[in-house]
């Protein structure tokens, strides 16, 4: 059952997919509909989940699930994943490449190969006050204070 996304609680799993580029706004009008329908179905061994979803600076898909309720894993995750793949292929995005990493640098979104980071850094297209995304958060609570990290306090951190 679709729950508005801030009614998630804290503790509730996140799953972050990041788009190889940014969504228009009319691929967002496109989006939202089919995200809200997924969540309304979505199911754990046939029963209801509390399942929400976010769209965040046009480029991140966050789905949510409540932790009070039927356990999500295996075959429900499974569908979950697929239905990430017919987004991929209806909008011609990639959001399921994890050796692509996401930056945040004078307000825009930059997607750079994990083995493009140290070069960014030394050729000062990203620099320490700089954010990275860190797609990795499983839990709701973290969007707020792990997900979007200052460079400098983040793994990448090391190259400067």
């Amino acid at each position: 059952m679709h729950v508005d996304f801030d009614s998630l609680n804290e503790t509730a799993r996140v799953w972050v997919y990041q788009s190889s580029r940014g969504f228009s706004p009319e691929e967002l009008l496109q989006l939202n509909p089919v995200l809200e329908n997924f969540t309304n179905q979505w199911q754990s061994h046939g029963a209801s989940v509390d399942a929400s979803y976010k769209i965040l600076l046009n480029q991140f898909i966050i789905l949510g699930v409540n932790d009070n309720g039927p356990s999500v894993g295996g075959c429900s995750i499974d569908s979950s994943v697929h239905f990430i793949q017919e987004i991929e292929k209806k909008f011609e995005v990639s959001l399921l490449n994890k050796s692509d990493m996401a930056f945040e640098s004078k307000g825009e979104i930059i997607v750079l190969p994990f083995n493009k980071v140290k070069e960014a850094i030394t050729e000062n297209t990203l620099g320490k006050e700089d954010f990275y995304f860190n797609n990795s958060i499983t839990e709701f609570h973290q969007i707020a204070g792990d997900w979007k990290q200052k460079l400098e306090n983040s793994w990448v951190a090391k190259y400067f």
